[in-house]
């Protein structure tokens, strides 16, 4: 798969040497959902919690999904309130499914692990299995169950 494709498929933002968007935000493309539910079946019940324009979000209701979208910075779509999910405490009854924020991945895998005990999936890029410190802080507690 070209590196083209791979950014189309996923909206993962290769481009390192680039100057970063404003607030990290990469919209991710919708077909994305259309990838995941393929191999992997959520509730009915998702939290979106860094929805952007609400690519993500859109997508899983044309599936019949309930989802709660919210972001930092609200963009014409989702909870008008701007909602920081790191800072977030309430228990989340149902699965948690966002491409977060590239600088801020480890923290809201964390988070969404602490506040939902059912399925989290991450739009991330693969080298985030690789860090020593992503080891120890993640995975030797809650080694990924599929990739």
């Amino acid at each position: 798969m070209s590196e083209k494709s791979v950014i189309h498929s996923t909206g993962v933002n290769l481009n390192h040497d680039k100057e970063r968007i404003k607030n990290d935000y990469y919209a991710t493309d919708p077909k994305s959902i259309d990838y995941l539910l393929r191999y992997e079946s959520f509730s009915n019940n998702i939290w979106e919690c860094a929805c952007g324009e609400g690519n993500l979000s859109k997508r899983l209701e044309r599936y019949g999904v309930k989802v709660r979208s919210t972001d930092l910075v609200y963009r014409d779509y989702g909870e008008r309130e701007s909602i920081d999910f790191l800072k977030q405490t309430n228990k989340f009854e149902g699965d948690i499914i966002t491409n977060p924020p590239y600088k801020l991945q480890l923290e809201f895998v964390l988070k969404a692990l602490e506040l939902t005990n059912r399925k989290v999936a991450m739009f991330l890029r693969i080298q985030f299995l690789e860090s020593i410190k992503r080891y120890k802080e993640l995975f030797s507690k809650y080694p990924p169950s599929v990739v």
